[in-house]
């Protein structure tokens, strides 16, 4: 849902040609949706990660798509890619990992034509899923622990700074949010397990306590949730709030 967001609120002109980079796209999740909307464009779907780009390939085959690239890139570096080749970039949820995120933005600018436009989204604070992550890791580790990479462009200042600082103008950021659905609280494991952010998490703690991560996460999300009503499907509904940024490169 959120890279329909992200898609509507940059392409205005579903029709036209273009050609669409999508940085730290993981499997595909943006492009492979933006595949069946925007019928003249060319896709470049890219990520740090070889394994990840071996699944979107595998999807590639699986469908039959044309028009559509992947590329195993560092979105810091994307050589890959000419300067002011691209129309629009995107990041949804990837360049918030980037150890450098700026130079990240940079990257997208430097490639982007001019009159091009990005679309970024980034996690709120109070999104379920990042609290529930950063609580569990206070509790394991101490209240000291800094923000996980999940909350690096969750200010909204910070992040319009970030993408003036890269070149972007007409810089807009709204929020949105799409809450996540599950049965119990109990299957909220088969979610986060498969997530970027928990492999960050157990990589960061001593092995006594990579032993108790899924405990405490539960213990954790029992708390933030103990006040939920179910919606009239019958589901509990996780609060997941996003920050969607658009910025162009001038002409």
């Amino acid at each position: 849902m959120f890279s329909a967001d992200v898609l509507s609120q940059t392409i205005k002109d579903k029709d036209k040609e273009m050609t669409i980079l999508d940085i730290g796209g993981g499997y595909g999740t943006l492009s492979l949706y933006a595949y069946d909307k925007y019928k003249n464009a060319k896709f470049i779907s890219s990520d740090f990660s070889p394994s990840m780009i071996q699944v979107l390939d595998k999807f590639i085959n699986e469908l039959e798509i044309s028009n559509f690239e992947s590329k195993v890139m560092d979105g810091q570096n994307l050589e890959q890619i000419k300067d002011s080749s691209i129309d629009y970039t995107f990041s949804t949820f990837g360049l918030i990992y980037f150890p450098d995120i700026l130079q990240g933005m940079k990257e997208m600018f430097r490639v982007l034509k001019p009159g091009g436009k990005t679309g970024i989204a980034s996690w709120c604070t109070d999104a379920f899923l990042p609290a529930a992550f950063q609580q569990t890791m206070n509790a394991l580790l101490g209240n000291s622990v800094s923000n996980q990479a999940v909350l690096s462009l969750s200010d909204k200042q910070v992040f319009e700074n970030k993408l003036k600082e890269a070149g972007f103008v007409n810089i807009e950021i709204n929020r949105v949010q799409h809450p996540m659905e599950v049965q119990e609280i109990s299957d909220l494991l088969k979610h986060t397990s498969i997530n970027p952010v928990y492999q960050d998490c157990i990589n960061a703690l001593p092995e006594d306590k990579k032993l108790i991560f899924n405990e405490t996460f539960m213990n954790v999300s029992n708390k933030l949730l103990c006040d939920q009503t179910r919606n009239q499907n019958g589901k509990l509904e996780l609060p997941s709030y996003s920050y969607i940024a658009t910025g162009q490169k001038p002409l």
